[in-house]
Formats: C-alpha cells, structure tokens, sequence
C-alpha cells in the first residue's frame, strides 16, 4: 500500500499543473483563477452542509445504539472531497466532486471495507500460524526462577 501512497505524492502534482497549464492555455488565465475560486468556495459549501447532515446521523445512530461506521465513512469522504476541491487542479476536482454523489461514496467505502476485510484475515492466518509455533515451542519462564 505504501508505494501507492509514494506514487500518488510523486504523480499527484505534475497532474495537478499540467491540467492547471492545460486550462490556462484553453481558457485563459481569469477564468482558470475563477473555476479555482469557485470550486474552492463549492468544497468548503458542500462539506459543511452534508457533513452536518452525516454528523446528525451519527449521532441518531449512536442514540439508537447502533456503531456508526457507515456514516462515519461518509463523513469522512465527505472531509476528503472538501478537501479535494478546496484544492487547485482539475484532477482533485473531478475527485472532489465524483465523493459528493453519494453512489460513488457507496463504491469507495464497499472497497475500503473489503480491502480492510482481506488485510483482517491476512493478520489474522498469520497470527494464528505463529500461535501454532509458539505452542509447539512453548516457554515456561516460572520454571526457570529458583525461589529461595
């Protein structure tokens, strides 16, 4: 997971400038200084708005006595896509904006749950597999103490 990180940190940037460079050059620098203003103001709109509306139900959720780890994800996108679109580029707004539509959130929290599923049965075989060893060879440190 870690090189994808590395990737994304390396690659992120010189997509950002280059659709910076692109929207500059096709359309010009007022409009392009415009759609950064305008999709910043939208992140932090959009965030704050539903993410009251998310915040509201997990609370209800927590009332209820119910784990709200759906609409903790949502929220959580919801930060993200802010995030995304307070930032300048083209790229991080297409992302930005795909979070807000609630369908693509589904998607993205399906994968975070099967990925976080596949890593829980990984860490547990293995846990289990080094519990056999630890069995087989196992050590006594009351043995070993002499009592006077």
């Amino acid at each position: 997971m870690f090189p994808y990180i590395a990737l994304a940190i390396v690659t992120l940037p010189v997509i950002e400038l280059l659709s910076l460079y692109l929207m500059w050059w096709g359309m010009g620098v007022i409009a392009m200084a415009l759609w950064i203003i305008l999709t910043g103001f939208c992140g932090i709109i959009f965030a704050k708005s539903q993410g009251m509306r998310y915040w509201h139900r997990i609370n209800a959720e927590l009332d209820k006595g119910e784990q709200p780890t759906d609409s903790v994800l949502h929220d959580l996108l919801i930060v993200f896509a802010g995030f995304a679109l307070v930032l300048p580029g083209l790229f991080t707004d297409i992302i930005g904006f795909a979070l807000f539509l609630p369908p693509v959130r589904n998607r993205v929290i399906n994968r975070i749950k099967k990925t976080f599923t596949m890593y829980r049965k990984k860490s547990q075989s293995s846990a289990s597999a080094s519990e056999t060893v630890n069995s087989a060879n196992e050590y006594n440190a009351r043995e070993d103490v002499i009592d006077a």
